[in-house]
């Protein structure tokens, strides 16, 4: 999104929407960094001469292309990734190659509708039983090295409280300027609850993006739910504590959020439905 003068030429800012995580630097880095959206940061305003604000979407399962590490953590697997001693300027000529053939082809306008909503829904996590919960934790602890004791305590707690059940409400927040609308979750989503929403309204200008006024959790697609592991279970029993949770949502919350987020898009939008 291009933000401009009256004259329509004078750039007064440049919001950036990367859907890549931030994590060049991997956990061997010891530098106190912004990552690379500080590369793209000054890149930018160093080309287009004003301030530059850069978002990350829904990227919980993409990764950088290009990354800095004496290690190859599993993230950075495949040909498509690349070790690179500057990578995090890498990452911001990448983006600057990339927006260097589009910043000339958006509109500006002389009047644009803006417009703010939340809509809320309700999703529910089971307390899993001591077998289950064991089971988990033991494979948290074997992967992960994980001590998942004080978790388990709390599942007892909520056992003993006749607790099976917990109830999470979702703050699905819309803000739209003219054609363009990100709708915002707190949750760590993974690319696929951004594509579904834009392919389904068939609109570019659709942008669902996580890490929106907080994060609490990982937000699995039904896929990755199946395959278990730290995303979706073994990170809660670090952080249970903060979710008010103790286990991920049910299976179907993918399919029920994205449905959700598409019946509630702005009328101008719902209409391709």
């Amino acid at each position: 999104m291009k933000v401009c003068g009256l004259d329509k030429e004078e750039r007064k800012l440049l919001v950036i929407r990367v859907t890549a995580h931030c994590n060049v630097l991997k956990r061997d880095n010891y530098l106190i960094s912004p990552d690379y959206f500080g590369s793209i940061r000054e890149l930018l305003q160093e080309n287009y001469g004003c301030p530059i604000m850069v978002i990350q979407g829904s990227a919980g399962n993409i990764a950088p292309k290009y990354f800095n590490s004496a290690e190859t953590p599993i993230d950075a697997t495949g040909a498509q990734y690349h070790r690179s001693s500057t990578a995090l300027e890498d990452m911001a000529a990448v983006v600057l190659e990339k927006l260097s053939q589009r910043i000339a082809l958006i509109e500006v306008s002389d009047t644009l509708a803006i417009d703010m909503y939340v809509r809320k829904m309700h999703l529910y996590a089971d307390v899993p039983s001591l077998t289950v919960a064991e089971k988990v934790a033991q494979e948290a602890k074997n992967y992960c090295g994980i001590d998942g004791r004080p978790w388990l305590e709390e599942i007892k707690k909520l056992h003993y409280a006749g607790i099976y059940q917990q109830e999470e409400t979702v703050e699905v927040q819309y803000f739209t300027i003219g054609k363009w609308c990100i709708c915002g979750l707190p949750y760590e989503l993974m690319v696929e609850f951004a594509l579904e929403p834009m392919e389904k309204l068939n609109d570019p200008f659709f942008y669902v993006n996580g890490y929106t006024n907080g994060c609490l959790s990982y937000f699995p697609t039904e896929e990755e739910y199946d395959k278990g592991g730290y995303e979706v279970y073994w990170s809660i029993l670090i952080y249970y504590k903060y979710y008010n949770r103790v286990f991920p949502l049910e299976r179907d919350s993918a399919s029920k959020l994205t449905a959700f987020i598409i019946e509630n898009a702005p009328e101008s939008k719902a209409e391709y439905l």
